[in-house]
């Protein structure tokens, strides 16, 4: 009875996305002024489509269930793709061998918006993916905002806020989805192809029965190692007609399966023994 118990407590605690990890990067825009993103709090102009693009930081539209102040914004009345980064964390702390969990939340009105989180090398400006939504598609897309892989039946609803999420294995070069409606955490309709994952999380599908995608991760001609250099956080923002919005930017270190089991153990036991010492 009491190994029932501490082995259901366990799985509690890893049974329910997100996982665990050490937080690298934990940002929003609260303290900004509005107005032109890039020279405020270390931002910095990245690669663009069109020279000159910022992203805007403005008032976060509030909606039901959901508080917010300043956010990354796309600006309607410029036109080109607004890319950003700030230097958030040392080089070396990403390795090869790590799990990444990227996630932010984002607010799209109408239109086409494109709005977008990844991580990166600051000395190339240019990051190694992203993802984020493009019009009412959540995507993941590769090096530079290259190959893009589409997710299907999950669309997203306008004038909504949603929490997307993303994890990589930067052993194999395969990402997952997973986003959750803040606005309206019992919407359905866009849902049809995707799979509970636990405190209002939805797995995302890029195809029927394919939970994973392929990114190409490293910076071309840098090899292997560029994910070594990687340090900043990008957001990629085009208006596209409407203005989309991005805030509470963060990124984790998820520890390797081993690891996650022992301490999931470990907080289980604690809360067992409690309990039996209450």
């Amino acid at each position: 009875m009491k190994t029932h118990t501490l082995v259901a407590a366990s799985a509690l605690l890893l049974g329910t996305f997100p996982s665990f990890g050490t937080v690298i990067v934990n940002y929003n825009f609260n303290s900004l002024s509005t107005g032109d993103l890039v020279g405020q709090d270390g931002w910095t102009q990245g690669a663009t489509s069109g020279p000159g693009i910022s992203p805007t930081v403005a008032l976060s539209p509030n909606t039901t269930n959901y508080v917010g102040s300043n956010a990354a914004s796309s600006s309607s009345s410029s036109s080109g793709v607004g890319v950003s980064y700030n230097i958030e964390f040392t080089a070396g702390t990403v390795t090869t061998s790590s799990l990444v969990r990227l996630e932010f939340d984002v607010y799209r009105p109408s239109g086409s918006p494109v709005a977008f989180l990844g991580i990166g090398d600051s000395s190339t400006s240019v990051t190694s993916a992203y993802f984020g939504i493009s019009g009412n598609q959540f995507q993941l897309r590769a090096h530079n905002f290259g190959t893009n892989n589409v997710v299907s039946g999950a669309n997203f609803n306008s004038s909504q806020w949603y929490r997307v999420a993303s994890e990589w294995n930067l052993t194999t070069g395969m990402a997952t989805m997973y986003a959750k409606n803040l606005t309206d955490p019992l919407a359905t309709a866009w849902q049809t192809n995707t799979t509970d994952a636990g405190g209002g999380w939805r797995q995302l599908y890029f195809g029927a029965g394919f939970t994973n995608a392929s990114v190409a991760l490293d910076i071309p001609g840098s090899g292997t190692g560029s994910v070594a250099n990687w340090d900043s956080a990008f957001i990629r923002m085009n208006p596209s007609g409407a203005t989309s919005y991005a805030d509470n930017l963060n990124v984790q270190l998820i520890p390797e399966p081993g690891t996650s089991l022992l301490a999931g153990m470990g907080a289980a036991s604690l809360l067992f023994f409690r309990r039996r010492r209450s």
